[in-house]
């Protein structure tokens, strides 16, 4: 028996000392930014009322920060990318070890993702699906019990998985190289500022989704036949019945925007018949205000104005049907409490980009630039070519509503400027090349530009020597927000001829 002990004992540590080297190797994978959750758990042991389980859905969708700071709720994601139905109820099984939640509530977003799906994903994708789930469990007799799943379904049926199923107790093998390129962020983990309690925060605003965007009433017969494979009904039951041994309740929601509501409508029968609350944001979008033009990242994910509005419905809803402690005044919670400001620059953040999303004709854009606070705010012009002749006296105007003068500068001239916190500095030349730069918390800003005829010198704007600039005849503006540490607009305006010359911009 001593010796049984001995050896369950080693394999404990063993497993520690790999997961912790693992933890440093990984550093900043933005892959791995989807598991955070697990580490805030063990960090913050029997501390989180609600649980979130599901895929990167989860991450983005649904805003804890805000459920804190309206209703108090301490709420933790615990996802992975597209975590499926028994990766899920894996996560849920650690979790319980180290949690005492009142409520658990699992996304329907990757559920019905069948296991020869999966296991298709685990061959071609080995590093991605199954394995960052795998070794985000620290618990090795959840993971062990993982790999004993993936085993008796001979994944992979060709392969020695004995072989290579060390790369599930601990990714170590998928990094080890790393150690010869250890940055700071090794050691002081995720950037917190988008990261907060499990969830990610997306400062893009997709203003293109929207216009892709179509809705469908009818059933779609391939999307049922694939909830029918699925299983996905199997892994709803074993999760709620885990829940019911611990006295937790056991919620399913759907957070994600859909064209065909088929999958969503047979998810909600089954837990209609089962007695488990389903929420589905879709049934909710106008409710919350939900705008699928300003609220989107891209056609799944949310960004910040779309997670705090989902994050604010089920706040409430959390809060009107279960007794759930209000934790703002419990000094245990201070972790919430640090993250107000950055949570509350985030949203500023997010408007000033808001307003200097296109279309936008040059005098409606400047305008909106007036607004900018430029203590937080860098902002670069450059001019190419003869972008000043399609400049009118209001155009000139508005420039020096902003702080630049740029009644100066002829055709064909080079110009940039710089506004910031440090001043203003602009230049503007005939005859050479033109530059500006300036230095705020060891950022670099540098704006280049020459005139028509003289090819000598280059056209860009930089931030750390990164482009941002159009290399194109016309106005670029582009502007970086100093304490998210993003660009909130790349602007450029082709000017050829045209008065009213309107926004354009290349993908962020």
């Amino acid at each position: 028996m001593k010796k049984l002990l001995k050896s369950v004992i080693f394999v404990v540590i063993i497993v520690f000392i790999l997961n912790s080297v693992s933890s440093i190797l990984r550093g900043d994978d933005p892959n791995a930014g989807n598991t955070r959750g697990m580490t805030l758990a063990y960090n913050h042991k029997n501390f989180y009322d609600v649980l979130f389980l599901g895929s990167s859905v989860v991450s983005c969708n649904i805003n804890n920060q805000e459920m804190y700071e309206k209703y108090g709720i301490a709420a933790l994601n615990l996802t992975s990318p597209e975590q499926t139905g028994i990766l899920s109820y894996f996560t849920l099984k650690e979790a319980l070890t180290i949690q005492k939640p009142t409520v658990v509530i699992c996304d329907t977003k990757e559920l019905s993702i069948s296991d020869t799906e999966l296991r298709g994903r685990m061959l071609s994708r080995d590093k991605y699906t199954i394995r960052i789930a795998a070794t985000q469990l620290r618990n090795p007799f959840v993971k062990l019990e993982l790999i004993k799943w993936i085993q008796d379904r001979n994944w992979p049926e060709n392969d020695n998985f004995s072989a290579i199923k060390w790369n599930y107790i601990s990714n170590i093998y998928c990094y080890h190289d790393n150690w010869k390129n250890l940055k700071d962020y090794n050691f002081d983990g995720f950037n917190k500022s988008y990261f907060m309690n499990g969830t990610y925060i997306s400062p893009y605003i997709n203003l293109s989704i929207g216009d892709k965007y179509t809705e469908s009433e009818e059933d779609d017969a391939n999307d049922k036949d694939i909830f029918i494979k699925s299983g996905a009904t199997d892994y709803i039951t074993k999760m709620n019945e885990l829940c019911k041994k611990k006295g937790i309740k056991f919620i399913v929601t759907s957070s994600y925007i859909q064209e065909s509501k088929t999958t969503s409508k047979m998810f909600k029968e089954f837990c209609e018949k089962n007695n488990i609350p389903f929420l589905d944001i879709n049934e909710h979008r106008e409710e919350i205000g939900f705008n699928i033009k300003e609220d989107l990242n891209d056609d799944v994910h949310f960004n910040l104005f779309g997670s705090v509005k989902w994050g604010n419905y089920l706040g409430k809803y959390l809060k009107d049907n279960f007794s759930l402690p209000d934790r703002r005044n419990d000094k245990r919670y201070s972790i919430y409490e640090d993250q107000r400001e950055i949570f509350a620059n985030q949203k500023e953040f997010m408007q000033d980009s808001l307003k200097l999303k296109g279309p936008l004709k040059y005098k409606d854009y400047l305008k909106k630039l007036k607004e900018l606070d430029v203590q937080n705010n860098v902002i670069m012009v450059k001019f190419q070519g003869d972008a000043v002749n399609s400049i009118d006296q209001e155009g000139h105007d508005l420039f020096k509503d902003i702080g630049l003068n740029i009644d100066n500068v002829n055709s064909g001239d080079g110009y940039v400027a710089i506004i910031s916190s440090n001043g203003i500095q602009q230049k503007a030349s005939s005859s050479k090349d033109v530059s500006v730069e300036t230095i705020i918390n060891n950022v670099s800003y540098t704006c280049n530009s020459r005139p028509k005829d003289y090819y000598n010198g280059e056209y860009s704007i930089k931030v750390d020597d990164v482009e941002w600039g159009e290399d194109s005849t016309g106005m670029s503006i582009v502007v970086y927000n100093t304490k998210q540490k993003f660009i909130v607009s790349n602007a450029y305006f082709p000017t050829h001829g045209n008065p009213d010359f309107e926004f354009t911009y290349p993908p962020l």
